[in-house]
Order: structure tokens, then sequence, then C-alpha cells
């Protein structure tokens, strides 16, 4: 019981404290295809209940590739060229973020980037997502 109130209470806090999603419109950082080229699930295995609610840790595999198009579009493709999934993303003020929307999912996932080597390491902020990345250009 206590754990659904805390849940209730942590949802309700975010939804109030959270800025608005706003789609990227002129932001051309991460135009172009980016490989995942390292998943670090590692924080996941500390908790397993929940990782198992993690909406995208079953999506992201290395290899996979970001497809981010100029405007607010995304896909995430397999290597067979299979869709996993589509949304949009939002850049945050001086680069510093990306979220994204998932419209089927009617969720957000929010990441620090950091800039590393030809890439960038997606950390992840969103409370109950516990799946940081590593992308590289293609």
């Amino acid at each position: 019981m206590k754990k659904i109130v805390y849940g209730l209470v942590m949802a309700l806090f975010l939804a109030c404290s959270s800025q608005p999603f706003t789609p990227n419109k002129e932001n051309e950082l991460l135009v172009g295809k980016w490989r995942i080229t390292a998943v670090d699930d590692a924080a996941a295995m500390i908790n397993k209940e929940e990782f198992i609610l993690s909406a995208m840790h079953e999506k992201y595999k290395e290899g996979y590739v970001f497809q981010f198009e100029k405007g607010p579009n995304f896909k995430l493709i397999s290597e067979t060229g299979n869709p996993i999934l589509e949304g949009q993303y939002g850049i945050a003020i001086e680069n510093s973020g990306v979220t994204f929307l998932l419209p089927e999912k009617k969720q957000e996932i929010s990441y620090d980037l950091e800039k590393k080597n030809n890439g960038f390491l997606l950390t992840v902020t969103t409370p109950g997502e516990l799946v940081n990345l590593t992308i590289e250009k293609i």
C-alpha cells in the first residue's frame, strides 16, 4: 500500500513540476542516423520490479539505429530494418538533454546528453527508466 501511495505522490509531483514536452523544431544536433553502440542496464539489475516496468528496456539493443528527422520525429530501427518504435523528440536548452515522446505508450523519457568521442552518452533522468545508452553517428 505504501508503494502505491508513494507512486501516486511521485506521479503528481512530476506532473506538477516537470516542463511540458516541446517538440524539436530547428535544432539539428541529432538529425541523421545514430547507431546504439552500448546499452547500460546495470542499474536495472538493482531493482528488478522497476526494470520490468521500464517502457523501453526491451527495445534498446546494440546495433539498433535511431533515425532523427529534421523537426520532431524519430524512429528506432532494428538491424533488419524493421521499425521498433516511432515518436517525437525534443532537445533541451544548450543541447543538454533530449526527451522522447512515445505516443503509443503515452510516455515521455528524458536523457542528459554528454558528448563522447563520435557520439553521445544518454543518461536517463526519468524515474522508473533505468537504461543508459551510447550512440554514434553513422
